[in-house]
């Protein structure tokens, strides 16, 4: 009778996509980033880019032509983003950079009355694996439905039982939302790949080493010693044997460390027992070291932070370490416009509960991402003062001091043009 073969073995390759599929899959994928926060290369490189923004102060900026009532409503916003109950603006940005694990970070924006306004209490966050459903209409969500607090118990929230939330109470960002990922996308979902492979790599290194057999003892000796050891303990040759074991475990690492074969042969001489990979560690010409380096490489470049490997083997020159840089920037300036972006729900809030007009919303402006290089930026303004392209004025000359955070220039001191150092000079020869 034919037997017909039903299976067929799986090549990795399709292995690690099919588990992509299910474990990118929302709700689970939450879980699976978290899992994915272990490895080292992933929790560093999001490390790097978090603490380049969140190094950086914020507040909003007043828009120009903005009335007095919203020029004080803005001062007493951003008074508030310093004193919110519970945590700091630092603590509040790095909740916000959750988003780049999870796609996105949610809160309930929380307001209170001060000095007549109302201004930001705080905002309370609301981790994504908490959410059970969103409900939109059109592009506007109208309401959370929360499951309870996913944690070990260590913490107890009196809104732990809130089944609900209205969309106006929810400041939600979103990083690079698109129609696949309307939610925004996570920058672990395009590192799972080469995460997944890594671990499958390492996992059958470790089963390699364990595996190993080439230091481990063999013992040879002849039959009857093997058998009397066995079957008749209180002989010779059983004692003989055992001390014989018991010594090699002394100079080596335990009974699970060697074998014992018999040294017998027949009368063309082949052995009867022999294991023969014992000793022998060459025929595996798989390095999986370099693979695991080239996984990780991969990780570090979906994150935009292959720049931590420059100057390494493998990982590029430091003469590169300019573009990859600026590319890093970009990434960091391009995060910094979505939480712009996403907080412009909160201040609208704050404008239509103080009755104020929403005719332009203030701007949430970060400092400078990247110190400025004062030698590159003073040449480049001086060859277009020397080639006539600008004109020296009171404008540029106070933002060029701005810029080099030079004293503020004194109205009642005459500024000292290259002209009147030429004349002061030619005057001195005269004399």
């Amino acid at each position: 009778m034919a037997i017909n073969q039903v299976t067929s073995p799986l090549h990795i390759e399709n292995t690690v996509n099919s588990l992509a599929v299910a474990d990118l899959k929302l709700p689970k994928a939450f879980k699976t980033y978290r899992e994915m926060l272990m490895d080292e290369y992933i929790s560093g490189g999001l490390l790097l880019t978090k603490n380049l923004i969140n190094k950086l102060d914020y507040k909003l900026e007043t828009p120009q032509g903005a009335s007095q009532q919203e020029t004080l409503l803005i001062k007493a916003l951003n008074k508030s983003l310093n004193n919110l109950d519970g945590y700091t603006k630092t603590d509040f940005l790095n909740n916000i950079l959750s988003s780049m694990e999870y796609g996105q970070s949610l809160f309930e924006i929380v307001m209170a009355r001060e000095e007549g306004k109302m201004v930001f209490n705080t905002f309370s966050p609301i981790h994504p694996m908490n959410v059970n459903k969103y409900e939109y209409s059109r592009n506007s969500l109208k309401r959370l439905l929360l499951n309870p607090a996913d944690n070990d118990g260590l913490i107890i929230n009196d809104m732990a039982a809130q089944k609900s939330l209205t969309g106006e109470r929810v400041l939600q960002f979103k990083l690079n939302p698109s129609l696949d990922y309307p939610l925004g996308q996570s920058l672990l979902n395009r590192c799972y790949m080469p995460w997944k492979k890594k671990g499958i790599v390492s996992e059958y290194e470790l089963i390699g080493i364990a595996k190993n057999l080439s230091g481990v003892l063999k013992i040879k000796a002849p039959s009857e010693y093997i058998n009397a050891y066995y079957n008749d303990p209180t002989s010779d040759n059983a004692k003989y044997m055992a001390e014989l074991i018991d010594q090699a475990e002394l100079v080596h690492g335990g009974k699970s460390s060697l074998a014992v074969v018999a040294s017998d042969a027949t009368e063309t001489g082949v052995s009867l027992f022999d294991i023969t990979t014992i000793g022998n560690a060459d025929g595996n010409d798989v390095d999986a070291n370099a693979t695991i380096t080239r996984f990780d490489q991969a990780i570090l470049t979906t994150l935009y932070t292959d720049i931590l490997t420059l100057g390494q083997a493998g990982g590029g020159s430091f003469a590169l370490s300019d573009s990859k840089t600026t590319i890093l920037s970009l990434f960091i300036e391009s995060v910094i416009n979505m939480i712009d972006s996403g907080f412009q729900k909160a201040v609208r809030a704050a404008y239509k509960a103080n009755g104020v007009t929403v005719d332009k919303l203030p701007r949430l402006v970060f400092d400078d991402v990247e110190k400025l290089d004062f030698d590159t930026f003073s040449k480049g303004w001086q060859r277009l003062i020397q080639s006539g392209g600008v004109v020296v004025d009171d404008k540029l000359e106070a933002f060029l001091r701005e810029r080099g955070k030079a004293p503020v220039a004194d109205p009642t001191t005459a500024r000292i043009t290259p002209d009147v150092v030429e004349d002061n000079e030619r005057d001195e020869k005269e004399k």
